[in-house]
């Protein structure tokens, strides 16, 4: 079931909106990007699910995740950028100007308090935590981890608006819908 489920998520980067005319490497790196980001959140969910159950065993839990989410935000990163520069370049007033843009920037917002939260646990709370006796999380590393998980829900929808939109450098922009102007 593992393995049906990697190929259905590697499956739809090759029946995405890019994939008629992009080249091989940007469907790879959508793939490697889905692939990434899905183990990630499954993660984060399970981790969320448990940590309000038994506090000393989320501990052990989060250390293990915290372990593991690391490479994969490197790919999910890595991936995505590269995939922003592929459909905004060279309309960089897309990301202002467009469904597609501002819905990647709602995602790149949730994103950086998703790093930081998890950037907080992994480097402050976690070797704090480590060295008392009985270990445990605490109500703050709680709501922190509820916060995340927040952001992790919002971050999907939008998402799921970025797929549904027309990338930025492929829309048209008639009219430009702010009061200024970048020039």
């Amino acid at each position: 079931a593992l393995w049906a489920s990697r190929a259905a998520v590697l499956g739809a980067s090759f029946g995405s909106h890019a994939s008629p005319d992009e080249p091989l490497w940007v469907r790879v790196a959508h793939g490697a990007h889905l692939l990434a980001a899905s183990l990630w959140i499954g993660g984060l969910m399970s981790l969320h699910r448990h940590a309000f159950e038994d506090p000393q065993r989320s501990l052990a839990m989060l250390q293990r995740f915290s372990r593991v989410a690391l490479p994969l935000m490197f790919v999910v990163l890595a991936a995505g950028v590269a995939l922003a520069w592929r459909f905004i370049d060279p309309l960089y007033a897309s990301l202002v100007a467009t469904p597609y843009g501002i819905a990647l920037l709602v995602k790149l917002g949730c994103l950086a308090g998703i790093l930081a939260i998890a950037a907080r646990l992994r480097w402050r709370s976690l070797p704090a935590l480590t060295a008392l006796p009985k270990p445990a999380l605490e109500e703050k590393d709680l709501r922190a981890l509820r916060l995340e998980f927040r952001l992790a829900l919002l971050l999907l929808s939008a998402a799921a608006w970025l797929g549904s939109s027309i990338p930025g450098n492929h829309a048209d922009i008639p009219q430009w819908p702010w009061p200024f102007r970048f020039s």
